[in-house]
């Protein structure tokens, strides 16, 4: 499938609106231009710090300036972007294709599967499976309200033995969110109830067995949703293996 893409007229080389920007600031446009393209018609502040890589502060300067210039309104969202591009570029239709090939396309990507050859775990009943775990029909969910609470509650439910949130920071927040909206299959609530069924296997992160150190693991919930981590447990790495 190909990627999305934006038009970025050449006139950007010499437009005085950002050539008086920083090169930091002309590079942020750029990246809030990628964003808008991938669907993003609006953004909370501390999305956009964590998908920029920002601080706070760094985006209260930058947002006053292009808010200043012009380039974004009071919500985040950057001014005269269909104007910019074609309506065959930008239209809601197309925005909606593009998801739905998304979702199409990722049937098979980024889900935990069964590992029948190293899986201790011999249950083969589909309902305890990941992969497994359609959108219930009619089930309609907006993906930018990401129940937060619910999938904490889901995760206390399946790893009671794991560190529980006290305090649900923006930046916690955003890192679930970000799961929650980077894939549709989870974006139901029966997936990560499945994803901590299935976490709650791993005598690993469920602290059953010791590290090289000899201390055990404890598992947590920002740990879980942090990029890095939820990728490995997706693929697999922190289930049983079964003894040669």
């Amino acid at each position: 499938m190909a990627n999305p893409w934006f038009r970025l007229y050449a006139e950007f080389a010499t437009d005085p609106k950002v050539q008086m920007l920083s090169e930091s600031d002309q590079r942020r446009l750029i990246m809030l231009f990628c964003l808008r393209c991938n669907g993003h018609v609006t953004l909370q502040c501390n999305e956009v710090t964590f998908l920029l890589r920002i601080s706070n502060d760094e985006w209260k300067a930058t947002r006053a300036l292009f808010i200043e210039r012009g380039f974004i309104d009071e919500n985040n969202e950057l001014l005269n972007w269909d104007k910019r591009q074609f309506s065959s570029d930008t239209s809601k239709n197309r925005v909606a294709a593009y998801r739905e090939r998304k979702k199409q396309s990722s049937n098979n990507d980024v889900t935990l599967q069964k590992q029948k050859s190293n899986a201790i775990d011999t249950d083969t009943d589909t309902d305890t499976d990941i992969n497994n775990t359609p959108q219930q029909a009619g089930e309609v969910i907006d993906i930018s309200a990401c129940p937060h609470q619910e999938i904490i509650s889901l995760y206390a439910k399946h790893l009671p033995m794991g560190i529980q949130p006290k305090v649900w920071n923006e930046a916690r927040q955003t890192a679930l969110r970000t799961r929650w909206r980077e894939d549709s299959k989870r974006q139901s609530l029966e997936w990560w109830d499945r994803l901590f069924a299935h976490i709650a296997k791993s005598d690993f992160l469920t602290g059953k067995v010791s590290n090289r150190e000899g201390r055990a693991f404890e598992v947590s919930l920002d740990w879980i949703v942090a990029a890095s981590n939820f990728a490995k447990i997706i693929e697999g790495k922190y289930d049983n293996k079964v003894a040669a």
